[in-house]
């Protein structure tokens, strides 16, 4: 069982390091590519409705509109969650996104500005999960349910993605605000488009650290700082200190607070 779930871990891993390096390519053919940022004009439109949907959701809307339903499905076969996890790594290895489905349904035009706009809503979910311990889509679950300075986590959503004031329930708080003047909120809102609030930015080089404990915690339901110590000790993620059992467990209690669901947690 521990020979699969490390598998499990290294597989995820890998997959992460192939996702940065895929997301760094295209943003230097941007830069260098005018054909590329032709493309992105003409298939780029909005996504920051799509935050409103629970994260399985998301995901679930992205796999069938990426064609990737059958992955799923083949996954789901299996009665045993470490093999489902293991099928799932061993297939998306090798998966092309394609937009088939969808035409089905769409003109192709149509179609990829509809696939295009789950994958830059994934790229920031992703990025916001390893920043922030949780996803976009589960930071307007928290403001939607009012945990504990929720609107503090709009601030925090904004920061990693500032498309994320053009959202329909977060724009109810902006006109909130502006109708009331309140020039302390709209001075952070200011602020965290630009990335320079909330305070406390956590450490890019921790980014997959962070990450990595979230699919820990998904293989094994609750990770122990025990467990964070055997996983780094296998993946070399971060330089451990003179207790590195503390240190990780910091980080276990910074994720339970960002991760909260209902009042009684603080986000400071």
């Amino acid at each position: 069982m521990a020979s699969k779930k490390n598998k499990i871990l290294k597989e995820v891993n890998k997959l992460l390091k192939t996702f940065k390096q895929d997301e760094r390519s295209f943003f230097e053919s941007l830069a260098t590519d005018p054909k590329a940022n032709e493309k992105l004009q003409k298939y780029v439109t909005t996504w920051s409705e799509l935050y409103s949907l629970s994260f399985l959701e998301f995901m679930a809307m992205f796999a069938v509109a990426a064609g990737a339903a059958p992955i799923l499905e083949h996954a789901a076969q299996h009665s045993d969650p470490l093999d489902a996890k293991e099928s799932f790594l061993k297939q998306i290895e090798n998966f092309e996104l394609s937009t088939e489905f969808l035409e089905t349904h769409l003109e192709t035009d149509e179609a990829q500005k509809f696939l295009a706009s789950f994958i830059i809503a994934l790229q920031f979910n992703i990025k916001a999960l390893a920043h922030r311990n949780r996803t976009i889509c589960d930071m307007l679950e928290q403001i939607r349910t009012g945990v504990t300075k929720h609107e503090e986590i709009i601030f925090e959503a904004i920061s990693i993605d500032p498309s994320v004031i053009t959202n329909s329930e977060i724009a109810e708080y902006i006109s909130r605000w502006t109708f009331e003047r309140n020039q302390i909120k709209l001075d952070h809102l200011s602020k965290a488009i630009v990335g320079d609030y909330p305070r406390g930015n956590r450490m890019v080089g921790l980014d997959d650290f962070r990450l990595m404990i979230a699919a820990l915690e998904d293989i094994e339901g609750n990770a122990s700082a025990e467990s964070v110590y055997q996983m780094n000790q296998l993946l070399n993620l971060v330089a451990e200190g003179n207790d590195p059992l503390a240190a990780f467990q910091k980080h276990l209690q910074r994720r339970k607070k960002d991760t909260r669901t209902s009042n009684g947690q603080s986000t400071s």
